[in-house]
């Protein structure tokens, strides 16, 4: 089969309809897509451009840069003073779970000749942190492997240094009971050797009240001492 010859016309028509064809190609898939890209770039360096406009050069610091080094200097010597403070006063802190200084405690109460009535740890919990609700024995176990380690929350001076210092507090220490019984001049005489002690002992709650042991007429009136002390 042979195509028929074209004319002068037709050849012309043919040319001009291929040339609007890789013409409009060219504009569909070449020209309109980085048209629109610099489109894109202009609106981005206009964006830019206005962020500048906006934005705020801060002020030159008025210290002198010396200034601000002698400053850093006596910072970093005060917190160097408040560590030694820090650990002396560690020092002067029995250890933790220490049996030592609770049987000194007793013998010292004894040798006031004061009758030890109850002795035992005191355990008390931020008042801030919620009281675990009652539960089988599962769930406790179950909670008491995901329960997290209590925060060191430091509470506000209006409270009493019982809460301060109990347990999941930042000033947190062991405490003890006890509950003495003698006459009042013993019981200040064993306040006041508390002081004595190798390590120091703080009494954060005592009530003294009347003892229900009787003696006889002429001598001193036997109290009860109830002491709460931070170890």
């Amino acid at each position: 089969m042979t195509l028929p010859k074209l004319t002068n016309r037709e050849q012309l028509l043919f040319g001009l309809a291929l040339t609007v064809l890789i013409l409009g190609g060219y504009g569909l898939f070449g020209f309109m897509p980085e048209t629109k890209a610099i489109a894109d770039l202009n609106k981005a360096m206009k964006a830019t451009e206005i962020k500048l406009l906006k934005a705020e050069i801060p002020d030159e610091p008025e210290e002198d840069l010396d200034d601000l080094i002698i400053q850093l200097e006596d910072q970093k010597q005060t917190m160097a003073l408040i560590e030694q403070e820090a650990q002396a006063i560690e020092s002067s802190l029995a250890p933790f779970n220490s049996q030592q200084i609770i049987v000194q405690i007793s013998q010292l109460a004894k040798a006031q000749n004061l009758r030890v009535k109850e002795t035992e740890a005191y355990k008390t919990i931020a008042q801030n942190q919620t009281q675990p609700a009652r539960t089988n024995t599962k769930t406790k176990r179950k909670q008491a492997t995901q329960a997290p380690p209590p925060s060191d929350v430091i509470l506000p001076e209006t409270m009493s240094w019982i809460a301060r210092m109990s347990e999941g507090t930042m000033f947190y220490r062991p405490m003890q009971r006890y509950v003495l019984e003698g006459d009042y001049q013993k019981i200040v005489q064993f306040v006041y050797e508390l002081d004595n002690l190798p390590w120091e002992v703080t009494i954060v709650r005592l009530k003294i009240s009347k003892s229900a042991t009787t003696v006889p007429f002429g001598m001193a009136q036997q109290l009860d001492a109830e002491l709460v002390l931070t170890l």
